[in-house]
């Protein structure tokens, strides 16, 4: 499956390169798909290698889409919204195998006929690839699932951001709901797989799972994360559809989803947490110590040890710190520095009482940083965002805050999306630091 970072790196890139990736696409087959790839791996005298690298760009993107159609459903690209990625483990093994004819048509262009700006973008895509084509060896498909995402939550999150304007789009929710037991047992399958090879989440990440897992599939159908597109369907709509419709997601649900995801809830509580590893270190895996350097160079761009990059982090620590407790001094405060943080943590003044309270917070700061970035910034997201909360169904297990992103060709904005459980564990000194983060 696409990672949300990679395609983000992709809308980006191709946005500020301007190649004009497309916005829909049709299926091919791998073969299709190959012989397209060798095609453009073989330079046309009369193309030039500007125009080249763009329909290279074009090919790519659609392959990733149609790879990924949940991930093409973020992006907004058209075509593939009634259905879900193949998690088998042969079509996993055939996708690692074609990061290769994706490199041999990197390989095959010549730089210097490029114009810097083209190179940079030809020279990016390339490093992209080969970090690809370097990490199919670590396993990662083996471990779908911890507090943070996975299946369980991926299936409810897809439906809330397709677009729902017409019957079509409608029906294309529909045959999701009806293809997502297949991608349920997938991951689940991908699981057992995992535990045999002993590869699994730190248990202390899978607490949760369980619980996110029962809230997809309430007693009531209608009060399902997965029905509530269909509960508020437009008006627009004829009557007779969306009462066939909404006949059709609730069998959908009750007679396929529920099963699949109640079997992938045993599994959870009586076979994979009780075996997963009660470590949190990635060198605990096999082959982790190479796993976690490839990571590293991953996410910091250098070729740093993992040691280095920790060293960094705690001199890092202690320079913060020091800058800490200054400003504990410059406030007045008297107590120590244990007691500074308590005071932070508990002191009514420093949280909102009502979820209202902190989405209106978050908006007021959000527009604040808006007036400022073009001070900072030759070129902003045209794309606008909300502030929005997270769902109540995840929200006991999510993060304080993270982005959604939105898709002109859906009509849908941008979402900022703010924890609001527990106000008492979402101070106020820290939302300007986040929503600018």
């Amino acid at each position: 499956m696409l990672s949300r970072a990679m395609l983000g790196a992709w809308v980006t890139a191709a946005a500020i390169a301007r190649v004009g990736i497309p916005v829909s696409g049709a299926d091919r087959t791998p073969e299709q798909w190959t012989r397209e790839y060798q095609a453009l791996a073989r330079p046309v005298a009369a193309e030039s290698e500007a125009a080249r690298l763009r329909r290279f760009f074009d090919l790519h993107w659609s392959y990733l889409m149609q790879e990924s159609p949940d991930a093409a459903t973020y992006s907004g690209f058209k075509g593939f919204n009634d259905r879900w990625p193949d998690a088998s483990i042969g079509a996993i093994t055939r996708r690692k195998a074609e990061v290769s004819r994706a490199l041999a048509v990197v390989a095959s262009f010549d730089p210097s006929r490029l114009s810097e700006e083209d190179a940079l973008w030809w020279d990016l895509l390339g490093r992209q690839l080969r970090r690809e084509a370097e990490g199919n060896r670590f396993p990662a498909e083996f471990m779908p699932m911890n507090q943070m995402g996975g299946v369980q939550q991926a299936v409810a999150q897809t439906l809330f951001i397709m677009p729902g304007n017409t019957v079509a789009d409608y029906q294309d929710m529909v045959s999701r709901l009806e293809r997502a037991p297949v991608w349920i047992r997938q991951n689940l399958d991908l699981m057992r797989e995992g535990l045999k090879r002993g590869l699994t989440p730190p248990a202390i990440t899978l607490r949760d799972v369980p619980q996110q897992v029962l809230n997809q599939v309430p007693e009531d159908v209608s009060k399902s994360p997965l029905y509530r597109r269909f509960a508020d369907m437009p008006s627009s709509l004829p009557e007779a559809d969306r009462l066939r419709l909404q006949a059709a997601a609730r069998a959908a649900i009750a007679q396929g989803i529920e099963p699949a995801f109640r079997e992938l809830h045993r599994f959870l509580v009586e076979e994979y947490l009780p075996k997963a590893r009660t470590s949190i270190a990635c060198s605990e895996l096999p082959d982790g110590v190479d796993w976690y350097a490839h990571a590293v160079r991953g996410a910091t761009t250098t070729s740093k040890t993992p040691r280095e990059i920790h060293e960094i982090g705690l001199a890092e620590v202690a320079r913060i710190r020091a800058e800490m407790e200054t400003t504990m001094r410059k406030s007045g405060f008297k107590g120590s520095f244990a007691e500074f943080l308590v005071f932070l943590r508990t002191d009514p003044r420093f949280f909102y009482e009502t979820p209202a309270g902190l989405l209106a917070g978050y908006r007021d700061i959000s527009k604040r940083i808006d007036g400022e970035l073009p001070r900072l910034f030759g070129r902003l997201p045209r794309l606008p965002y909300g502030v929005v909360p997270v769902p109540s169904y995840a929200e006991k297990s999510q993060t304080t805050a993270y982005y959604q992103p939105g898709a002109w060709s859906f009509g849908r904005p941008g979402n900022f999306v703010a924890n609001t459980y527990a106000l008492n564990t979402r101070p106020k000194w820290e939302m300007e630091a986040l929503t600018v983060h």
